[in-house]
């Protein structure tokens, strides 16, 4: 472990100088939080870096090489000082009063990759399950001059896939001069620290802002605890199954353990007991374990930072919720290239949103269609390679009993 810290420490040390060059815009978007908004810098700077290293290399602007990375980086550098130098009074003052805050948020972040790290430590193979399909896209991309990637299976086509994750950790693994094998896992515990960070962010503030005077102890804790059971928490599906195998089939308490599997809990509606709907729920300690670097868990602290800013300009009257369709179009592409299906996830959030704070539905509507207008737009460079997998919408043809979906509802939440 501690021959293998040096990676750790400078993988940290990349994402730190990375998000440190964000952080003015970050502290003038999210004022309003009581941390803020500090942790969202890493997911802002690496996916807004990673998008314009994708559209200019579809467009073949510019090369996935380290002098052009290194011009992306001075050119977020210098808006973000440009902000610096205006405000400067008000950024002296913020970091002078707030800079215990940042330095907790900062360990922690930097504990958490540590021992996610050191987690995968005991099983850093990259074989099994998808993993040697996410490897591959990463090394496709860091392979590539231009983009779309080659598809490394199928010669003279580019990858068909929402790839978009696995080039914010390419991005960061040429960044960081460290070889893919070793930053496939750290890429698993970035995704899982930042996901600690995110989730203890967004609820302690929503704490935050509901309480009349401030309690530190209480959205502080609030948000510890949140977050660790968003990032390592599962459902009760354990308790359950040893609890059945016990009354139904008589076994002691170490036989009915014995027979557990841990990704049974990921495997309930539809297969306990036996129907044709078979449904997957994965939650994200499982993702973390099993260790895909997969696009549903590559979305999950970008769909966080997401929730966050659409609870700032939905509560403020600021200018921003004025002009709310181009951030959040521009956000919900990343996460549709990233993971395809969260765009209609997170894009009906932001509708009862929008609605529940407007309480107007023509101009939630109007919202609506210019941000998936700009979602359109910022999505096209992707999309003119990419054929979708789904083509439309359908009645399912399996059905889950509503006795099952109920219970697994009430049961394991």
């Amino acid at each position: 472990m501690l021959a293998d810290f040096k990676y750790i420490f400078i993988w940290w040390l990349s994402i730190f100088f990375l998000s440190s060059l964000s952080l003015p815009l970050i502290f003038l978007l999210f004022q309003k939080f009581w941390d803020k908004g500090y942790i969202f810098a890493k997911t802002f700077s690496l996916f807004a870096i990673s998008f314009f290293l994708l559209v200019f290399g579809i467009f073949h602007l510019t090369t996935f090489t380290l002098p052009y990375i290194y011009i992306l980086i001075v050119l977020l550098a210098s808006l973000n000082i440009i902000l610096l130098l205006k405000k400067k009074s008000f950024f002296k003052e913020l970091f002078r009063s707030h800079w215990k805050i940042f330095l907790f948020e900062e360990i922690l972040f930097f504990l958490i990759l540590t021992l996610w790290s050191y987690i995968r430590g005991f099983a850093p193979d990259i074989e099994g399950l998808e993993k040697f399909m996410d490897w591959g896209f990463i090394n496709s991309i860091l392979r590539s001059k231009y983009f779309p990637p080659a598809d490394m299976w199928f010669a003279g086509e580019s990858i068909n896939y929402y790839y978009f994750g696995h080039l914010v950790y390419a991005f960061l693994t040429k960044f960081s001069g460290i070889s893919s094998a070793i930053t496939y896992n750290l890429s698993i515990a970035t995704v899982c620290a930042l996901t600690f960070l995110s989730g203890f962010s967004l609820t302690s503030n929503l704490i935050y802002s509901s309480l009349k005077k401030p309690l530190f102890r209480l959205y502080l804790f609030g948000g510890l605890l949140s977050a660790f059971l968003l990032t390592f928490g599962g459902n009760l599906h354990v308790a359950y199954k040893i609890g059945k195998n016990m009354i139904v089939d008589h076994q002691n308490f170490s036989e009915a353990a014995s027979l557990y599997w841990y990704p049974d809990a990921t495997r309930f509606i539809g297969f306990d007991p036996d129907t044709n709907d078979k449904t997957i729920h994965e939650f994200p300690v499982y993702s973390f374990v099993v260790a895909d670097l997969h696009g549903h868990m590559n979305d999950i602290p970008l769909v966080i930072f997401f929730m966050a800013f659409l609870f700032v300009a939905l509560t403020t009257t600021s200018k921003l919720s004025s002009y709310l369709f181009i951030p959040s179009g521009f956000l919900l592409s990343l996460a549709y290239m990233t993971n395809a299906w969260d765009f209609a996830v997170y894009g009906l959030l932001f509708a009862f949103a929008s609605l529940l704070v407007t309480k107007n539905f023509w101009q939630t509507l109007l919202s609506g269609i210019f941000t998936i207008a700009v979602w359109f737009l910022f999505t096209l460079p992707f999309s003119l390679h990419f054929a979708p997998m789904a083509e439309g919408l359908k009645i399912a043809d399996a059905h889950t009993p509503f006795y099952q979906l109920l219970f697994y509802t009430v049961v394991f939440g």
